[in-house]
């Protein structure tokens, strides 16, 4: 659903990247565990690095690089959680929108326009 891809992505512009940008500890930043879509989109960008330099720097203003790393299963709820707080304690937009992605009306063509600079 090209609706829910152009969301994940203006959520992982618009408020992932900020969020993580208002963190100044690297330590502090690793700890985070980003919702779902806006994880995969992180996962899919950071997959061309060069891009993912120049659209960081696009989108914040300055070079920041975030490293990324997979939580072990046992710490990732707990990491999860503590995420939510800061998550909606930065922005009003709700953290978890797994139910909506279940329920998300596939659609072949259409839907969903450009709402982010990434290229």
């Amino acid at each position: 659903n090209k609706e829910v891809l152009a969301n994940a992505a203006r959520r992982y512009e618009e408020v992932w990247l900020p969020l993580l940008a208002s963190i100044p500890s690297a330590q502090e930043r690793n700890e985070l565990c980003p919702p779902l879509d806006v994880e995969w989109m992180w996962h899919c960008h950071l997959l061309a690095p060069m891009a993912y330099r120049r659209d960081v720097q696009l989108v914040l203003g300055k070079e920041l690089i975030f490293d990324h790393a997979i939580p072990v299963a046992s710490r990732r709820q707990q990491l999860v959680a503590k995420t939510k707080q800061k998550w909606e304690a930065f922005c009003r937009e709700p953290f978890d929108i797994q139910a909506t992605l279940s329920t998300a009306e596939y659609v072949k063509e259409g839907g969903g326009g450009r709402v982010t600079k990434i290229k």
